[in-house]
């Protein structure tokens, strides 16, 4: 018998809705966590199930992630998976392959040339890909642990980002220090990480000023982030 799927976008989930001719609900689903999720694509597999592309915003490694779901019969969930770097990725369409795994279509920006690209991803019929692409993941998540500043070179401001700190370490407010120094080592500008309520925040802007608001010169800078036993530092360059 003849299904149709249809996908509406909620601000919570994804929702996809099953109906016969006499367009009588057979079920209702929704996927998804706290942020904003969207479904593209949907496919009945070979298992009688349901197969749906979209993006995330509640999982995965970065800014909106590929989301893939598959499905029982009924629309309950038997497995999820994200797909993609820091950046925004999302799947636009899938379908099943012969060998019973799925190949999805999309966009990334976290990859590739450009400031997008396609995005092809092959899976087995576990919604896991191949070695490339979970090497590719895991680098993207060891680069979230580390200090970052954007942009880089920059001419009037540039944002640093504090790496996520383990929530297992004792980090006292004075192990953690954020400072700047010039490429002959003398330091020029140090930072408060800490709100007034002791929780540390997530970024902080540098306007290319030393300590007493004096413009520096151009040149090459080095960020040093310190935790305890944890040293991060990251080059920046100033463009005069």
């Amino acid at each position: 018998m003849y299904k149709s799927i249809l996908g509406v976008v909620v601000i919570i989930g994804v929702l996809i809705l099953t109906t016969p001719a006499e367009a009588v609900i057979t079920f209702e689903r929704t996927y998804g966590g706290t942020d904003y999720e969207k479904g593209f694509s949907v496919q009945e597999t070979q298992d009688g199930g349901y197969i749906i592309a979209g993006l995330t915003e509640s999982f995965g490694a970065g800014f909106y992630d590929v989301y893939l779901i598959k499905t029982n019969a009924a629309g309950d969930t038997v497995w999820t998976k994200t797909y993609g770097g820091t950046d925004l990725d999302d799947g636009c369409s899938v379908q099943e392959t012969q060998d019973g795994g799925y190949i999805i279509a999309g966009v990334t920006w976290s990859f590739g040339a450009g400031e997008s690209d396609v995005y092809l991803i092959k899976t087995d019929s576990l919604g896991n890909v191949g070695i490339e692409e979970a090497e590719k993941r895991r680098a993207m998540r060891e680069e979230k642990k580390q200090l970052t500043a954007y942009p880089n070179p920059f001419t009037t401001s540039t944002t640093i980002s504090i790496p996520r700190l383990s929530e297992h370490q004792n980090i006292r407010v004075s192990e953690v220090e954020l400072k700047i120094y010039d490429a002959s080592g003398r330091l020029v500008k140090n930072f408060s990480l800490f709100t007034p309520h002791s929780s540390l925040i997530s970024s902080v802007s540098w306007d290319g000023k030393d300590n007493s608001g004096n413009e520096l010169q151009g040149g090459v800078y080095f960020i040093r982030l310190t935790s305890g036993d944890i040293i991060s530092i990251r080059k920046v360059i100033l463009v005069r």
